[in-house]
């Protein structure tokens, strides 16, 4: 689907597969569906490089052997139901608004990525939150800013009993809002990895 300079938005009450979405508008695009998979075929997804790429699934969007690869400006999305991961991979620099993930089961976390930029976890956003299951954010060839404010607490990045990495290829790790672990119903509670490489070669 190329949208040209429109304004796009993609609603199923079933699974939404995607092969290439375009358009160069500046608004919102918005995808709405039970969940949300690429067509496996190494093309980005989404190609909407001005746009804020709103999202709400209920199972699911992208997975770890299948990502979402899109190439947008801002990231606002929520996994409402009890299932599916949240996988994506960006072209280049990221701007996470919101990232909201209500899934239940412990392979059910967040893999954000970047190939080539950095990612910014807005501080003025809800930063990004996981009922459970583990937290990936990695900037490849890129940096790190940690912001947001999950539930109220200066939390960045929030989950209970998964594991929290984040990973800088080049650059730093900036820590403006926390991260924060809980224990699950097992007592269980992750663990917190930072790498940040400042090297410019």
């Amino acid at each position: 689907i190329d949208a040209g300079a429109g304004l796009l938005s993609l609603s199923a009450t079933g699974a939404l597969s995607l092969g290439t979405v375009r358009t160069t508008n500046s608004g919102n695009l918005t995808l709405s569906a039970a969940s949300v998979s690429g067509v496996a075929d190494g093309n980005v997804d989404i190609i909407a490089p001005n746009a804020t790429l709103i999202v709400r699934t209920a199972t699911g969007f992208g997975s770890s052997t299948n990502p979402i690869e899109i190439q947008v400006a801002t990231m606002d999305m929520w996994n409402t139901g009890s299932t599916g991961a949240i996988v994506v991979q960006e072209s280049d620099n990221l701007v996470v608004k919101s990232v909201q993930q209500s899934a239940t089961g412990t392979s059910d976390g967040v893999e954000i990525r970047t190939l080539d930029g950095d990612i910014d976890i807005l501080e003025s956003g809800q930063g990004i939150k996981a009922v459970n299951g583990d937290v990936l954010v990695y900037a490849g060839n890129g940096a790190v800013s940690v912001g947001g404010d999950v539930d109220g607490t200066d939390t960045g990045i929030k989950t209970t009993g998964g594991d929290v990495s984040v990973v800088a290829e080049k650059g730093s790790v900036v820590l403006k809002s926390g991260i924060r672990l809980l224990p699950d119903l097992a007592g269980e509670i992750g663990n917190i990895s930072i790498q940040a490489n400042r090297s410019e070669e």
